[in-house]
């Protein structure tokens, strides 16, 4: 749910980005990440950017990070508050870097956003999460960004598909 972590101001339209960090599958080299964030910021004039990293971001990202005119940075190393919901409930896209599953999860599951998945490099073969995207591509609830944005903007209904589920205490 919202929290109200985010606040945005009546009559303008945003962007968010929400950054992860490397793992077993991606890892995270700064140029790529430079040409993404350079390609949104080129594709939305006039749109306000806001972005949350997490704490598993690299440092040297978060300094490419302060390199660029967010309207607003949660940079979870200076305050670590979750503005997600919000960003889904009010944001017209939403980036997310594509080793985040949980926020990948969560991002097509609530809210309005068009979700753009930023690609990273693979370490090996991406397995899962390669799996799962490709799958979210395929049901038009995710695009992968290729430096244009999407319209992919379909939600799944959890509460529907897990209607008739009773849990046993």
């Amino acid at each position: 749910e919202p929290q109200g972590v985010f606040r945005p101001r009546a009559g303008e339209r945003y962007v968010a980005l929400v950054v992860g960090g490397p793992n077993p599958a991606f890892g995270f080299d700064r140029d790529p990440f430079r040409q993404a964030l350079d390609s949104i910021f080129a594709g939305f004039p006039g749109y306000r950017i806001v972005v949350a990293p997490s704490r598993r971001t690299p440092a040297d990202i978060e300094e490419e990070i302060d390199r660029h005119p967010f309207e607003k940075k949660f940079l979870y190393s200076r305050d670590p508050v979750n503005p997600i919901p919000d960003f889904l409930a009010s944001c017209e896209y939403v980036f997310i870097t594509a080793d985040s599953t949980s926020m990948i999860s969560e991002a097509v599951t609530f809210g309005r956003a068009r979700i753009e998945i930023i690609p990273l490099p693979a370490r090996n073969r991406p397995g899962k999460y390669g799996r799962m995207v490709g799958s979210l591509v395929e049901l038009g609830c995710v695009h992968l960004f290729d430096g244009r944005p999407g319209t992919a903007d379909r939600k799944i209904d959890l509460a529907g598909m897990l209607g008739g589920i009773t849990i046993c205490g």
